[in-house]
């Protein structure tokens, strides 16, 4: 048996800073900790943390909390950004400023807080921090800690046993640089910085899983939650410093080879005649936003735009015109051959310009452009007729403080292994060109050694732009571009688009397909050895003259790093129409990929041929040395009813390729016979309550087909009306049907715009179907707009359940309906009364508040919902007020009535009763149990109950209630979540019943407010015995669960590791594929042999109870209770409850946390989730897989063609829309 254990602890969120001297306005006292509203009796106006006190209660300045719902009373509802805050997480722009921050006071061009020359020069947003620099390591904490963890010891110094000092930076990455990279086995961050400690010229390193990769600088930061690094700062006090000294490219002095800057400037000439340029701020030659903000972009005509992002000139509008390319460069482009055109603001693909800057505003939506320089005009002297055909070649000049020289570069038309690079005596190879124009460029650098030959640098960047099918390596129309220092043949570029949270194009990215096929038109290889002993081939190109291969991006892409210390070639691909991309050698495939389509994908043919470039380049050993795996970031719109662009993660960990090699299993032809081989042929063939459901269902040879469409609409549940997610336009979305032991065929159509998305079936074990779970990232990709697919299994289990989208919040927007399937019942009844589903209800979408509730916790909601209805209770004068659910079947004295109740919160607990009636509960989710009477039943987030109900009161008319219990989560007028219930020949009026008095505990907690907790185990006893067997096996497996304070955000943390889905690479489709399990979220996929009781201890010292749900099994309750779990505590082994989601307690008014003990047989081969059903929580990563059986998994899908399917075409729409994962995604 392996034994588990899960530890919580979430550690309160930091609180800003706030004003020394509190003060009054209106009576009210001005917030200091952000909260606001009616209940803290404060106001935010005037408050540091922003004026808007938002329906949430939460001070702040931006839309979510001045916009829908905003309490005027205590604060306003206009923006009014007086003030920023001060960064927490070393993030910036908008309304949160680096000024004063612990990460140092300048905001860079790409968001990120810092202290140095790549946050404080190009692109630096002066009003968003300072721009003098100053690096911020005297203000972190230090702390001797021997063995640093994340993200435990974020932010802290940590000295090694040298006496080097390290900033440790949890779940960021400092992407390039990259010296080489070794495996440390103990996986700790101290023994990484012992191997740093011994590498010349390591300053900073990176960890992801075991890998340590060491690099000679700290490069761009960008958020990674699988990567912990250390950067060095300095030398223990009473140590010899042994740090290289430097020198800036303006001195005369002499400097250690082991730290070089350099800078590159260019100038262009023909024949004799010389001209220059040169602009402040770095150029992108394919700009996205946000990557190339602030940054310069030159339009064809050579006229100079500065590229502003989320930026909006409103009024001043010339025309507006269609850019189906989406891409800002044609926009711009059009606005230069509009006359009186100074500046663009496009939204989607619509390019609005502009004859003059009128308010300029901050808008999420708009990517901007203004022309700061008209286009050059033109001389004889600086033109080149564009026929001219001429022979040349690139000059490059180096120069150092001492030593002057003029060299060239040898340009090779044909792919090669690397060699040395001699300085001193380059060659040059010219080719014929279809223009004059040559590029003199100049190195200027003070180290007076050779700096091609230092060791410091790995990678070089060519641009290059061809229009013409003469081509010449010569040929530059565009300058390169210089951003930083590097002492190779040129600095590194940002022309890239914005593909991984801001880093620049010199990571790996796996081509997952265009539809098309790649024309290759010229390839020309740059023969640069990798320089001294670094182990990075991150040696990258750019070029503009394609169109943006994903994300923004251009189209050629950079080498794959192996991490391996190989050499490596730079390859840079040129097309005239076409996108091209390159692979890890120099040398450039296409390939046709055919797939054969399986017919459940509804909009595409059974038979398609789909052209897609493949490359072999990080395709190979273990993560890649440039660690980045985020993908690229487009910015939601800020439309109030938008909601996220959906979309999947690149990483270091290989995406599968080789999808060419699915099968289908042959579906039996052979009659089906009803009830073959079993006991009887009624409605179960003989089978009853008593036989085992896990292993045996009746053979109905019924097939329920089922089909649904999900859309955005409009809802108004309670009288408010807001946008949401519907299934076949209802909400929720209409019964499936079905009785145990039949088919079932569910047909899904996704027609949002903007979601991808999936459908699971809670509590389906899914025995031997696991690709038929519905998970976005576990078992399947997600499935994108205008494409369906098809679900097939069996109903092996019986009773009330629900079926609901798999990707992160879509559920609680509304994309969920009940799930009914028949079998036998515990207690005999009368009348079947239906089902009563409850659930948290906001009247702005959950997404909208999932940012509030990263940095607060659980939220306000505004109502509960009883099958979709109830009144708004605070509705004023003329407002709708909506109207409550009555149940349709009238009692009759005498009768029984069966109910089904299932709780779809986002993060209520509820207590459920009828006034005056007692009940029976008969089934605990899809588990039958001895029946037994209560008045009040405690209904956790996901669990179902059905009940028996007696019509034994006078006749009358009844609430039934679901009263939320507030000590687990608040919602407004918690006590009025009622439906109403008339007995035949009643008035029919709205009753007068009264409500449940709950009791009050000892240390006085209690009633409806004082309560989180769960039906008593001991209830819940099964109809069907089952033991669980003793451990003759204990396998220690700690797990820890936290939020990481560090970032300023709730995060829930498991070995240090909040888990995270990847869309486009679902882990059963790796399994299938490469017989890999994914490296995304660490430690989090636990394998798990076949044949074994597996224990998990799930424990917390939070006073917050956790709703926990295994998908694929039905989980043994072996104990429960508050405080932690000890070797002392008692567990029931004996016929202990059984149900697919188990609660483990916690005591807010107390303050105690608690623990849960659970158990699995593993008998069922797969990719199982382990989550909390919190909607917020598992956003935050609280999740766990299992893989179970993982040798059998292949042979148990049926269909691994409709796996690949719908990975390929979920990679294919996300590549063209640019989405990203911003929560755990599932």
């Amino acid at each position: 048996m392996r034994f588990y254990t899960i530890s919580a602890l979430l550690c309160a969120v930091g609180v800003l800073a706030a004003p020394s001297s509190p003060h009054e306005i209106n009576g009210l006292a001005v917030s200091e900790d952000g909260k606001c509203g009616g209940a803290t009796g404060q106001t935010c106006l005037n408050s540091y943390l922003g004026d808007c006190c938002s329906k949430t209660g939460v001070c702040g300045e931006g839309f979510f909390f001045c916009g829908i719902g905003c309490q005027k009373q205590f604060g306003t509802c206009i923006p009014t950004y007086k003030g920023k805050l001060v960064s927490q997480n070393g993030m910036c722009g908008h309304d949160v400023t680096c000024k004063g921050s612990k990460f140092g006071d300048c905001c860079g061009k790409n968001n990120w807080c810092g202290g140095d020359a790549r946050f404080c020069g190009a692109g630096c947003q002066e009003e968003n921090g300072s721009c003098d620099g100053g690096w911020p390591w005297s203000n972190l904490v230090s702390r001797a800690d021997p063995n640093p963890t994340c993200p435990k010891s974020n932010d802290t110094i940590y000295t090694s046993e040298t006496g080097n000092q390290y900033k440790i930076t949890c779940y960021l990455d400092y992407a390039g640089n990259d010296l080489k990279m070794v495996w440390i086995s103990s996986n700790k961050i101290a023994d990484c910085l012992a191997e740093c400690d011994a590498t010349e010229g390591c300053k900073a390193i990176a960890m992801s899983g075991t890998a340590c990769y060491m690099k000679s600088k700290a490069g761009t930061p960008v958020k990674n939650s699988s990567v912990r690094n250390a950067i060095f700062v300095g030398k223990a006090a009473n140590s010899t410093s042994n740090i290289p000294s430097t020198t800036s490219t303006t001195s005369g002095s002499s400097a250690s080879s082991t730290s070089l800057t350099s800078s590159l400037t260019v100038s262009y000439s023909n024949s004799s005649s010389t001209s220059s340029s040169s602009s402040a701020l770095p150029t992108s030659t394919s700009p996205t936003c946000p990557a190339a903000n602030n940054t310069v972009f030159i339009a064809d005509s050579g006229a100079t735009f500065l590229i502003e992002c989320f930026v909006d000139h409103a009024g001043g509008d010339l025309k507006s015109v269609n850019i189906a390319s989406n891409r800002i460069a044609d926009c711009v482009n059009a606005c230069d051959a509009t006359e009186g055109c100074i500046d663009i603001s496009m939204s989607g693909t619509a390019c609005y310009m502009k004859n003059k800057l009128v308010n300029r505003t901050t808008n999420k939506g708009i990517r901007g452009a203004r022309k700061i320089k008209d286009a050059p005009k033109s001389s004889s002297s600086s033109s080149v007729a564009p026929s001219t055909t001429s022979s040349s070649s690139s000059k490059i000049s180096l120069t150092t403080s001492t030593v002057s020289s003029t060299s060239s570069l040898k340009i090779s038309s044909t792919s090669s292994t690397s060699s040395k690079v001699d300085t001193a005596n380059i060659t040059t190879s010219s080719t014929t060109v279809s223009s004059t124009k040559t590029l003199t460029s100049s190195i200027s650098t003070s180290n007076t050694t050779n700096p091609i030959t230092t060791g410091r640098s790995s990678s070089s960047t060519v641009s290059v732009n061809f229009t013409s099918s003469l081509i010449s390596s010569s040929l530059v129309t565009t300058p390169p571009i210089v951003t930083g220092p590097s002492s190779g043949i040129s600095s590194s570029t940002t022309s890239g688009g914005f593909y991984g949270n801001g880093t620049t194009s010199d990571f790996s990215i796996r081509p997952t397909g265009t539809g098309v096929s790649t024309s290759v038109i010229t390839t020309t290889t740059v023969i640069i050895s990798p320089i001294g002993t670094g182990g990075s081939s991150g040696i990258s190109s750019s070029t503009t003259s394609g169109a943006p291969y994903e994300n923004g991006t251009t189209s050629a892409l950079p080498v794959g790093p192996t991490g391996t210390g190989t050499s490596s070639s730079v390859v840079i691909i040129t097309t005239t129409s076409s996108s091209a991309l390159n692979s890890s050698a120099s040398l450039t495939t296409s390939y046709n990929l055919t797939s054969s389509i399986t017919s459940t994908i509804l909009t595409r043919s059974s038979n398609s041929t789909i052209s897609a470039p493949l490359t072999t380049a990080p395709i190979v050993t273990g993560p890649s040395s440039n660690i980045s795996t985020s993908t690229g970031r487009y910015p939601n719109t800020t439309s109030t009813w938008d909601f996220n662009n959906w979309g999947g993660i690149s990483s270091g960990h290989p995406v599968a390729t080789n999808t060419t090699a699915c099968s289908r299993k042959p579906t039996s032809t052979a009659t089906c016979v009803r009830c073959e081989g079993q006991p009887g042929s009624d409605k179960y063939c003989g089978l009853t309550i008593n036989d085992d459901s896990y292993a045996v269902a009746p053979k109905t040879c019924n097939t329920v087909e089922f089909s649904i469409d999900l859309t955005e609409c409009e809802v108004a549940p309670d009288g408010v009306s807001r946008k949401a997610l519907c299934i076949n336009g209802q909400f929720p979305g209409p019964l499936l049907e079905a009785s145990w032991g039949d088919e079932v065929v569910f047909h899904v159509t996704n027609s949002m715009t903007r979601n991808g998305t999936s459908i699971h079936f809670h509590g389906i074990r899914q025995n031997y179907t696991n690709e038929m779970d519905g998970v976005v990232g576990i078992t399947q990709c997600a499935l994108p707009p205008g494409q369906s697919m098809t679900y097939r299994w069996i109903a092996e289990s019986y009773g009330f359940s629900w079926y609901h989208s798999h990707l992160t919040l879509q559920a609680y927007e509304g994309l969920f309906g009940p799930m009914y399937i028949h079998g036998p019942k515990s207690a005999n009844y009368d009348v079947d009364a239906g089902h009563l589903i409850v659930g948290d209800w906001s009247h702005i979408p959950v997404d909208d508040m999932y940012n509030d509730a990263q940095v607060a916790g659980v939220r306000t909601m505004d109502t509960g919902l009883i099958n979709a209805m109830n009144i708004n209770s605070l509705a004023k004068n003329g407002e709708p007020t909506g109207q409550r659910y009555t149940v349709p079947t009238q009692f009759v004295p005498g009768k029984k009535y069966l109910f089904q109740l299932l709780n779809s919160a986002i993060q209520s607990t509820y207590k459920f009763y009828i006034d005056g009636h007692k009940f029976t509960v008969i089934a605990a989710d899809f588990v039958p149990i001895v029946p037994y009477e209560t008045t009040v039943l405690s209904i956790n987030i996901g669990q179902r109950y059905e009940i028996i109900v007696e019509a034994d009161q006078p006749v009358g008319d009844y609430f039934l209630r679901f009263d939320n219990q507030n000590a687990c989560a608040t919602t407004t007028n918690s006590d009025d979540i009622r439906g109403i219930i008339h007995y035949e020949g009643s008035a029919g009026v709205t009753p007068n019943s009264t409500a449940h008095t709950y009791p009050r505990k000892d240390n006085g907690a209690g009633g409806i407010l004082g309560t989180c907790e769960d039906e008593p185990l001991a209830s819940l006893v099964p109809v069907l015995k089952k033991s669980v067997s003793s451990p003759h096996q204990t396998v220690q497996h700690d797990v820890a669960v936290s939020n990481s304070n560090g970032i300023n955000l709730y995060r829930w943390y498991l070995d240090g590791t909040t888990f995270q889905a990847n869309w486009g690479d679902a882990t059963l489709y790796s399994i299938i594929n490469n017989d890999t399990i994914p490296t995304y979220s660490g430690d989090l996929a636990i394998s798990t042999s076949l044949g074994e009781w597996v224990y998990v201890i799930i424990e917390s010292a939070v006073p917050l109870g956790h709703p926990i749900h295994l998908h694929g099994h039905d989980i043994y309750i072996l104990g429960s209770g508050y405080g932690n779990y000890g070797s002392g505590t008692t567990l029931n082994l004996d016929n202990p409850p059984r149900r697919d989601v188990a609660f483990m307690p916690g005591d807010g008014p107390t303050g105690q946390g608690g623990h849960l003990v659970v158990a699995f047989f593993t008998d069922n081969p797969g990719v199982w989730l382990m989550h909390c059903h919190i909607g917020w929580h598992v956003a935050m990563g609280f999740a766990l897989q299992f893989i179970e059986g993982q040798e059998l998994i292949k042979d148990t899908v049926t269909d691994t063609c409709f796996l690949n399917d719908v990975c390929d075409s979920w990679r294919l729409w996300a590549k063209e829309k640019g989405i990203y994962v911003d929560d755990s995604g599932v």
